[in-house]
């Protein structure tokens, strides 16, 4: 036994809240960990140095005491950190905390710090202590969540961060975890127990190692069932049972009297995760033959990764046929021209190309009329739905394989070669990230390492933007001023340096870690520059002069904690910060595990619209006891709504340009104007954001209406550069059409 091995084993059944409800097995559990660990035929542990804490001892304050230990354990220290209990998701932010005796779920609603947050513990035992190897196993619900969504945001692991941490979690973030009359215990630990205990030692070397035990633990509880992440261990040995053990069992699950082995339902697209990999790598300017056609160079890459004899795209008529587009040959046997002709020919002789074109499906295969067995090579048909003439895709000559019959290989294709001749040569990256989004978007499940691609052609097109700034003016005919700043994404790349459309459209497809990356990035891209701007800009150099800042945020990205985080770390803070909530997205749900944590401790299902207005508005306090302020932008449009306005806490409220376009613009102004007047709404502040010659309204109009703040091309273009005052001439063309008693923009 190695005297530089520790263990801290918590475990606790009964707590103080009545909504925390009792468990039987998490202290029993403890034990068995502790059993194990110091057994003298087995154990790798000395008692001395084993700690056991349960029941009533396990309070904030000891459990505080307890990471305190072990961040004063030597740099040479081996940690094992073992909880069984219960985790929730609770409190202002709605973070997951661990249940300790004292802990009250309605208090965390007040105080969000009278807890311990699972992310205390991740930054403390993760990244804060020395320990030379620090391993952490919880046997809790929703303790997935210990590690942020930005490191373990898919299976398996994240191999980064301090070097020797690891983490072995009984569920996802959003899942519960089960114990059970059956195992007298956690089913996890049921699991974790037997394998140190010798059912891990496969290889029949007499020692249970940490990857022995990761094995085991996915093949009897599924891959999918509990979270791994951090460092490996090198080669640290948990047990040694000894080599009289019987082998470990093949993943048969016994039930009854009969034997069953269970299998994760088949997801469609994970038997193309090697097709869609190995398109993306042919997706590569390296691999193009600059000498011929674009549609060439993609078909040729469709040849290549399926093994085809050839593919062609053929621009199809009533009575005859064009050739667009054709890849190489992989047939020796007959001429180029007469091998494209003869399979053109077969194929629209054979085929009613009318009934191809429709939406039930995304293409044919060859199939011989009558035959039992498939044939030795198949030709598949895909119709190009988006082009405006009638083409189609014929891939000839390939494998029986059943990967090439099947809609999503349709798909892919004709989304490939359509969105490549419209984006190449230019932009490879983007052809891939498109391609990808289609695939999400048609199918909405995709393999975690197609999301994990995804992901860094994302964050890597995030690094190339820039941040413009745009003035918002304050009207008055004697104080006719620049009141803020809004800072605006824009793409380098793009003609007249456009907004990059295609990262919000795709932070929306792909979910929460992707819209929070976005937020984060620009939140600390924006704030960065504007405080470079501020120093270097004659006139902004007093206190007084400093003029507020707009960042957009989804609404999702503001009850993620490192988002928060970034928010009071930024540059731009307190009151010269503005938080622009999008009324193109809707409210963020509770998390599913905040749900059924909420309702199953209350006994009673809770209104979810209420339950999601209360946790948003509860964060935006947060967000405003920091002295930070907050607008709903593109109000009249999207997901906006006139109950979102009267709850919540806002300083701002900004019409957007989609609504002064139209006839109707007056009655949406007049309406929010009168909330005002009657104190529905908790801010005097409308902006007017977008204006530009499209507007019905004069700038004199939207005066009378209220009207004070106004933002768009008319009155200030945005740019990489901020000013202390408006120039002479937008002044004076400003002034002009504030004064105009009844005409139009000039």
């Amino acid at each position: 036994m190695d005297e530089n091995k520790y263990a801290i084993l918590v475990g606790i059944n009964e707590y103080e809240d009545a909504k925390l409800y009792s468990l039987k097995y998490a202290e029993k559990d403890c034990a068995k960990i502790q059993e194990v660990l110091t057994d003298p035929n087995m154990g790798t542990f000395k008692p001395e140095n084993v700690q056991i804490l349960c029941g009533k001892d396990v309070t904030i304050k000891k459990l505080q005491e307890v990471v305190n230990f072990i961040m004063g354990l030597p740099p040479d220290a081996v940690v094992l950190f073992y909880f069984a209990g219960h985790s929730f998701y609770g409190g202002i932010g709605n973070d997951v905390y661990v249940g300790t005796y004292d802990t009250s779920v309605d208090y965390l609603e007040v105080n969000s710090d009278a807890g311990i947050k699972m992310n205390y513990l991740y930054e403390r035992l993760f990244h804060q202590t020395r320990v030379q190897q620090l391993l952490l196993i919880m046997d809790c619900c929703f303790s997935g969540a210990l590690v942020p969504e930005h490191v373990v945001a898919n299976f398996p692991s994240f191999r980064g961060g301090r070097k020797n941490r690891y983490a072995i979690l009984s569920s996802l973030g959003t899942s519960p975890s089960y114990e059970t009359d059956e195992h007298k215990g956690g089913s996890f630990t049921y699991y974790l127990v037997k394998g140190l205990r010798g059912e891990a030692d496969t290889s029949g070397q007499g020692t249970v190692s940490l990857e022995d035990l990761l094995r085991y633990l996915r093949k009897e509880l599924g891959d999918k069932s509990f979270v791994q992440t951090g460092s490996l261990f090198e080669s640290i040995i948990l047990t040694k049972p000894g080599l009289t053990l019987k082998p470990a069992s093949q993943g048969v699950f016994i039930k009854g009297n009969g034997q069953f082995e269970f299998q994760p339902l088949r997801n469609p697209l994970f038997v193309y995760e090697d097709f869609f990999e190995r398109l993306l790598e042919k997706l590569d300017p390296k691999a193009f033959d600059l000498n011929v056609s674009i549609g060439n160079n993609l078909l040729e890459a469709i040849r290549q990764i399926t093994n085809a004899e050839g593919v062609f795209v053929v621009d199809v008529a009533r009575d005859h046929w064009d050739l667009e587009a054709a890849s190489e040959l992989n047939n020796g046997s007959q001429p180029r021209n007469v091998y494209i002709e003869k399979t053109i020919t077969s194929v629209l002789s054979s085929l009613d190309v009318l009934k191809l074109f429709n939406l039930k499906h995304h293409g044919v295969y060859s199939q011989e009329a009558g035959a039992v067995e498939p044939p030795q090579k198949r030709t598949v048909v895909i119709p190009l739905l988006n082009s405006r003439t009638m083409r189609i895709m014929i891939v000839s000559g390939l494998e029986a394989d059943e990967l090439f019959i099947g809609d999503v290989f349709g798909s892919t294709l004709a989304t490939l070669y359509q969105l490549g001749q419209e984006i190449l040569p230019l932009r490879f990256d983007i052809l891939k990230a498109r391609l990808l989004d289609h695939i999400k978007g048609t199918y909405g499940f995709v393999p975690a390492a197609i999301y994990d691609r995804r992901f860094e052609l994302f964050t890597s097109r995030l690094k190339e933007m820039e941040v413009y700034f745009q003035p918002i003016i304050y009207l008055d005919e004697d104080d006719l001023h620049i009141e803020s700043w809004e800072a605006l994404a824009r793409d380098p790349a793009a003609s007249h340096r456009k907004a990059p459309v295609d990262l919000f459209e795709a932070a929306q497809l792909w979910g929460v870690r992707f819209s929070t990356e976005l937020d984060i990035h620009f939140l600390e891209k924006s704030t960065d520059a504007y405080d470079a701007q501020v120093k270097r800009t004659s006139g902004l150099q007093r206190a007084g002069d400093k003029k507020p800042l707009s960042v957009n945020v989804f609404p999702a990205s503001l009850m993620r904690t490192n988002y928060m985080e970034a928010v009071k770390a930024s540059k731009v803070r307190e009151k010269y910060l503005v938080l622009e909530i999008s009324e193109r997205t809707p409210l963020p749900d509770p998390e599913p595990a905040y749900c059924f944590t909420k309702c199953k401790y209350q006994k009673r299902w809770l209104d979810c619209d209420k339950c999601r207005n209360e946790l948003f508005i509860n964060r935006l306090k947060e967000y405003s006891n920091l002295h930070i302020n907050i607008a709903i932008d593109d109000f009249g449009i999207g997901h906006s709504s006139i109950s979102r306005l009267i709850h919540l806490p806002l300083n701002y409220v900004k019409i957007d340009n989609e609504i002064i376009h139209e006839e109707g613009s007056r009655i949406t102004i007049r309406y929010v104007n009168e909330m005002i007047r009657e104190k529905i709404l908790t801010t005097s502040r409308i902006v007017i954001e977008g204006y530009d010659e499209k507007s019905r309204l004069t700038l004199r109009e939207l005066y009378d209406l209220g009207i004070r703040y106004v933002q768009g091309f008319e009155v200030g273009e945005a740019s990489p550069t901020i000013y202390a005052r408006l120039e002479k001439e937008k002044l004076a063309s400003i002034l002009s059409d504030l004064k105009q008693p009844n005409g139009g923009l000039g």
